[in-house]
């Protein structure tokens, strides 16, 4: 639609698809309905069955990303970073220009204790959205763990220039203090 301005309420569009078309089109609705599903189960907190949802959505229609991505945060939630980190690097290969994947990524790494891979990814995602509070916070937390202590003291103050009073906001101060102290001594 080149001129959205002329499609007015009560409008009918028709829609044509060839065989191929509309077969992919039935698909893509029945893993949506599974997909929506889940969604609404992450939201009460309804791990195991959002789980299953978001499982069945990738095997009806198994390219639908967002449904790989609720799905690698289900098993994050659920403590199963391992599960969730193949499911995560494979979104960011596919969509690298998603700085939410990157994320999510990083965070498995991170529970994986793999620091400097998770660096990375959040490093990426910051690459890709500046602003992107949870990655700066997660970029400072795998510098100070994996022992880079000046770029993640760098990092926490980036952090605190982004969000400077929220509860992680409170951790990045108390942080750098101690990060401060444990340099005097």
């Amino acid at each position: 639609l080149t001129d959205p301005d002329r499609i007015v309420p009560g409008s009918v569009l028709r829609l044509r698809f060839g065989d191929q078309e509309w077969e992919t089109a039935q698909i893509r609705a029945q893993a949506l309905a599974a997909y929506n599903q889940g969604v609404d189960l992450l939201a009460q907190d309804r791990l195991a069955e959002a789980e299953t949802q978001f499982r069945v959505a990738l095997d009806t229609a198994p390219g639908l990303a967002s449904a790989q991505y609720n799905l690698g945060l289900v098993l994050l939630k659920r403590g199963q970073p391992d599960q969730a980190l193949p499911l995560l690097q494979e979104l960011t290969e596919r969509r690298p220009e998603d700085p939410d994947f990157h994320f999510a990524c990083g965070n498995a790494l991170f529970l994986l204790v793999r620091f400097d891979e998770a660096v990375e990814q959040f490093d990426l995602a910051l690459a890709l959205q500046p602003d992107h509070k949870r990655a700066d916070f997660g970029l400072a937390r795998s510098l100070q763990e994996g022992g880079r202590i000046e770029r993640a003291r760098t990092a926490w103050l980036s952090y605190l220039e982004l969000d400077d009073v929220s509860s992680w906001a409170d951790t990045a101060r108390r942080t750098l203090r101690k990060l401060d102290n444990d340099a005097s001594e």
